[in-house]
């Protein structure tokens, strides 16, 4: 009988401190189930951050290609106006490069006279040197 009522007391200690490990499991459970719904709240106000700052970078990235889209007409506008101009620069210079070459085509003709024009005048006075120096008396000594 002793050892029966020593087995009762046995096993009411192990029922008492089995329920004191099974309150320490719940209250445990029960703070991590009371932490996950501070994180899920946590996790919903991040992912609520996550989405706003999503949709600020959307609307920043609309924003940059309306503007973006606005600069590549602007640059196409000036693209064509440059464009425009280059052709009439190269049109003025092909003018000018013909200008020059007439010139220089007219100077070299002058030359050309003018250095035909000397040879005629020095030809011409060696002519009347030379008709000087026939009618001129040889002297004899």
């Amino acid at each position: 009988m002793i050892a029966l009522i020593f087995c009762f007391i046995i096993l009411f200690l192990l029922t008492k401190l089995f329920e004191k490990a099974l309150d320490e499991n719940l209250r445990k459970h029960l703070e991590e189930n009371k932490n996950h719904g501070t994180e899920d709240e946590d996790v919903f106000e991040i992912e609520s951050i996550h989405e706003e700052i999503l949709d600020t970078l959307i609307s920043f990235v609309r924003e940059n290609n309306k503007k973006l889209e606005l600069l590549s007409r602007d640059i196409c506008e000036e693209a064509g106006e440059v464009a425009t101009l280059v052709e009439e620069l190269a049109e003025l210079v092909k003018e000018q490069q013909e200008t020059i070459a007439k010139c220089l085509s007219h100077q070299q003709h002058e030359k050309k006279n003018k250095k035909n024009t000397l040879k005629n005048e020095f030809t011409t006075i060696e002519r009347k040197e030379s008709q000087f120096n026939l009618q001129k008396p040889v002297s004899t000594y």
